[in-house]
């Protein structure tokens, strides 16, 4: 078996590791709302509550199980497809839409498509220019739901099984409010069913307007060097963690090793990459080099940037292929360049998509 055999081999048996997930992941999708919306219909009617809670714990602490099984298969899934987009590259795979860039099917997989668009009020309530859809955030929706519906179950049985209805409290309570025993036993589980699902929702859906923690030593110096807006990423990965100011621009730098001081005017050779910014907009890319791989990436607010992999046309050229994040906002460029070839796909995306505005 030659070389090139190997590595077809290699993608059938990746693609084949991510349709057994997606398989794994559509049934459990299936199984556990199904499950949780019949088990809330039949035991809060259920006469024994002592059963009714039990099955109720029972349920909460399968779907958790699940969760973390769920968890730990998207990060498996991630890798997969990260091996897939490698092995496209390896194997030159054709084109098949119009851009740059490799072909195959993950290379050209678009990006998430966005709700609410268009809708001011969905911009006016949330101040987001729309709603991304993407994997995580169908899941915590429905594995949320579960989980608060298990809540529910529980909470409506053990308050039966108290005999809350005994409180003379809460006996004012149903006549004041002309209500039944069970309207605020439903209530109540009602209210912290809906609390579990929207602490365990709400992450997936924030909106982090923060820089890393990492960048809270330099923003006084930061504020002070540079009259541009400032733009940094919500979230460093943990290879970029060692950032310092560059010269006296605004141009951040993600070293090796961490940094002694605040400013720092180490050599390339120290660093992993810049952050830097320009007051004008700029579209051209260094032509000594070609974008072998093209994607978009959206950030928090829904700006665009255009992430490329470039390496040098000519053997002669002495700086290797490195990774370059551009956008335009308000006719000032943004460009984050990762010179390291040892910095991964993933964390170089992450840097990006989170970066964020920041008061001045």
């Amino acid at each position: 078996m030659g070389p090139e055999d190997k590595l077809r081999l290699d993608y059938e048996q990746t693609n084949e590791q991510i349709r057994t997930l997606t398989d794994i992941r559509f049934k459990l999708l299936a199984f556990v709302p199904t499950l949780t919306g019949a088990a809330v219909a039949l035991l809060t009617k259920s006469t024994n509550s002592a059963t009714a809670l039990a099955v109720g714990l029972l349920g909460l602490f399968v779907t958790l199980g699940i969760v973390f099984y769920e968890r730990r298969n998207t990060v498996i899934y991630r890798a997969a497809i990260r091996r897939a987009r490698h092995l496209e590259d390896t194997l030159n795979l054709p084109r098949s839409t119009d851009g740059e860039g490799k072909g195959g099917l993950f290379n050209e997989t678009p990006g998430p498509p966005v709700l609410f668009e268009k809708s001011r009020l969905f911009k006016m309530l949330t101040q987001a220019p729309g709603l991304e859809v993407w994997h995580e955030r169908g899941l915590a929706l429905v594995y949320g739901t579960a989980l608060g519906g298990w809540v529910y179950v529980i909470v409506y049985s053990l308050l039966t099984l108290l005999g809350l209805q005994k409180s003379g409290i809460v006996s004012l309570a149903y006549t004041s409010l002309g209500l039944q025993r069970s309207g605020v036993i439903g209530l109540a589980s009602i209210l912290l069913a809906g609390i579990v699902a929207f602490l365990y929702i709400r992450p997936y859906y924030r909106s982090n307007n923060r820089p890393d923690p990492a960048f809270n030593k330099l923003l006084p110096a930061l504020r002070q060097r540079t009259s541009a807006p400032i733009m940094l990423p919500a979230e460093l990965p943990k290879e970029l963690k060692n950032v310092a100011i560059r010269e006296d621009t605004y141009e951040i730098g993600f070293f090796r090793e961490a940094p002694e001081n605040i400013v720092e005017s180490g050599a390339q050779a120290d660093m992993l990459g810049t952050l830097r910014v320009s007051l004008k907009s700029e579209s051209e890319f260094n032509k000594s080099f070609e974008a072998t791989r093209v994607e978009t990436v959206r950030l928090p607010d829904g700006t665009k940037a255009n992430l490329r992999y470039l390496e040098p046309v000519s053997k002669e050229e002495t700086q290797g292929a490195y990774w370059e994040g551009k956008f335009n906002k308000n006719r000032i460029t943004f460009t984050l360049t990762i010179y390291s070839e040892g910095i991964p796909e993933d964390s170089v995306k992450q840097a990006l998509s989170t970066m964020v505005s920041l008061a001045r």
